[in-house]
C-alpha cells in the first residue's frame, strides 16, 4: 500500500535507471519517501548528469484527520499540514530529522535533492463534501502572503490553499530557491471549467 513506504533502497537503484531508460525526466512522488529514496535519487543524478531524473514533490494530507474534523482550517489540521510541509521540505533538502509516525517516512535526511526538484504538488484530491463543509465554515477568508496571496473573490479552500503553498514558498526561499508551485485537485473540486 502506498503509506506502507516499503520499496528499499535496492529497488529505488535498480529502479531510477530503468525509469530514465524510458525516456522519463521527472517522477513525481505524493509524500516524503523514507532518507535511501533520496540518497538513491541524489547518487542517480550525480552518476548520470547528462541525464537527471527531475523531481515533483507532493505533500500528502491527513485524510483521516479531514474527514473528522471537515474544516481546512481547524487547528489540528493546520498544524498538521505546517508541520508535513515543513518535513517534506527539510527531506528534499537533506537537512531534516522526521521522528516515526505510523504511516509516514521517518529517519534522517541528509541526501538534498533540491537541484532536480522542479515542482511541489501540495495535496490531495480533496472530497468535494468536505470542500463544500470547510467553505461554509470560512466565509471571509482572506490571506495576503508574501509568495502567494488569495484573491478577493478566492473560496476559503483557494484561500487555505493559497496559505499553504505560500509556506513551501517561503521555505525554498530561506534555501535562496524558487521553483513551480501547484495543487492536487480532480474536476468535482476544480474550479475551471470542463465542458
Amino acid at each position: 500500500l502506498p503509506s506502507e513506504l516499503k520499496i528499499d533502497a535496492a529497488t529505488w537503484r535498480r529502479w531510477l535507471p530503468m525509469i530514465a531508460d524510458l525516456g522519463v525526466h521527472a517522477v513525481r512522488i505524493y509524500t516524503v519517501q523514507p532518507p535511501h529514496f533520496y540518497e538513491e535519487l541524489r547518487a542517480y543524478n550525480e552518476a548520470n548528469p547528462d541525464h537527471p531524473l527531475y523531481l515533483v514533490h507532493g505533500v500528502w494530507l491527513p485524510e483521516e484527520l479531514l474527514a473528522d474534523r471537515r474544516d481546512l482550517f481547524d487547528p489540528a489540521v493546520m498544524e498538521h499540514a505546517r508541520n508535513d510541509i515543513d518535513g517534506a521540505v527539510a527531506a528534499v533538502h537533506g537537512d531534516g530529522e522526521l521522528p516515526p509516525r505510523a504511516g509516514y517516512a521517518s529517519g534522517s535526511f541528509t541526501a538534498d535533492v533540491s537541484p532536480w526538484l522542479v515542482s511541489w504538488a501540495f495535496g490531495i484530491e480533496m472530497d468535494p463534501r468536505l470542500v463544500a463543509e470547510s467553505d461554509a465554515a470560512n466565509v471571509g477568508r482572506t490571506y495576503e502572503g508574501t509568495f502567494v496571496s488569495a484573491t478577493a473573490d478566492a473560496s476559503p479552500t483557494e484561500v487555505w490553499l493559497a496559505e499553504m503553498l505560500d509556506r513551501i514558498a517561503g521555505l525554498e526561499a530561506s534555501h535562496g530557491r524558487s521553483v513551480p508551485l501547484t495543487f492536487t485537485n480532480w474536476p468535482t473540486t476544480d474550479p475551471l471549467d470542463h465542458p
